[in-house]
């Protein structure tokens, strides 16, 4: 869960690229609202905290 993600523009992602190199194996995607393959969820109907949107 991502507080306040669905407003966000800009979303920095950490994947794993190669299992085999253990924490060097990393890597750091930057993607832009409106890339494709790259949507934000919806908005999670809560019980509390209304004022923070959790996607």
């Amino acid at each position: 869960f991502i507080t306040n993600g669905i407003n966000s523009d800009l979303v920095i992602v950490a994947v794993k690229t190669d299992p085999s190199q253990k924490h060097k194996g990393m890597s750091l995607l930057v993607l832009e609202r409106g890339m494709e393959g790259f949507e934000r969820g919806r908005n999670l109907d809560k019980i509390g905290l209304h004022a923070q949107d959790t996607a």
